[in-house]
């Protein structure tokens, strides 16, 4: 009977040891998770670049340079002139843009895009006409990872324009404002440098359509008109990453855009054609 009394103790206290060796694993444990995350979180704030993806980064904000040498297409202005035939030259504008996020992928941004060119004529030779576009988005943007795309979404309000000028005198133009929205698309190729990419864009603008030489349109303005513009960009990306721990990206795609407005496009009241413009676009942007 004391033997089995021994065995008993002998068991309780072991079993005893066992729960005391258990909870302080559990504690240790428990102290070795708080001590990564602290060092993932000093990590963070000393290099965000490496902690992206593990619920820490930090703010990003950047600006960017763009450069688009568009072509336009008419399917020949009609309305009061049918005679009139633009050239096939491609035109240059500038596209300024920058923005900020937050560590969870949810920013603010602004794009301004401008083309202001005189467009040689076909018919009749040596007519010149002005084409005079802006292009001003303000905008919230929301980034996201969507297997292994990174997808941005974006949506504001516009302010858009579109002019001809000397069409023999003067100038007809559409001016409003409305929302916009648009995706992009990003996906690295394999692990280098470069990275697919592809956007599409469209903004619903009301406004007024003018006609100074009182040529084209039989009442001016017309006012409370509406536009839609649709846009794209297909191409690649170039990262590199700098000393100072920013990001050169040098971007270089095919863009399109489709400016519609039915008064415009009216071959009795208006051009006779809508607008559409395409051709390369190339970016340099930085990113800190």
């Amino acid at each position: 009977m004391k033997t089995w009394s021994i065995i008993a103790s002998a068991l309780a206290v072991g079993l005893a040891i066992s729960v005391n060796s258990a909870q302080a694993v559990e504690a240790s444990y428990a102290e070795l998770i708080e001590r990564v995350s602290a060092l993932e979180e000093q990590q963070c704030a000393a290099d965000c670049g490496t902690c992206c993806g593990q619920e820490c980064c930090c703010p990003v904000a950047y600006v960017g340079l763009e450069a688009t040498f568009l072509r336009p297409y008419t399917n020949g202005l009609g309305g009061a002139i049918p005679a009139y035939q633009m050239g096939g030259e491609y035109q240059t504008g500038i596209r300024l843009y920058g923005g900020w996020q937050n560590g969870a992928g949810v920013g603010a941004r602004l794009r301004w895009w401008t083309l202001n060119r005189d467009i040689n004529m076909v018919v009749p030779a040596g007519a010149v006409v002005n084409l005079d576009m802006d292009a001003f988005d303000a905008e919230i943007t929301l980034d996201e990872q969507l297997y292994n795309f990174d997808v941005t979404l974006s949506g504001g309000i516009r302010y858009g324009r579109a002019a001809l000028g000397s069409l023999p005198a003067g100038v007809i133009a559409f001016e409003g404002t409305g929302p916009t929205v648009a995706l992009e698309v990003r996906r690295q190729l394999g692990a280098s440098r470069l990275s697919f990419v592809g956007n599409f864009r469209g903004s619903f603008l009301v406004g007024d359509v003018t006609d100074t030489a009182g040529v084209f349109l039989w009442v001016s303005p017309v006012r409370e008109d509406t536009a839609i513009v649709w846009e794209n960009q297909l191409g690649v990306i170039w990262t590199y990453g700098m000393a100072n721990g920013m990001d050169l990206n040098i971007r270089g795609v095919w863009e399109t855009q489709l400016w519609m407005n039915d008064t415009l496009a009216d071959d009795w009241n208006g051009l006779g054609t809508n607008l559409a413009l395409s051709g390369p676009t190339l970016t340099a942007e930085l990113r800190w």
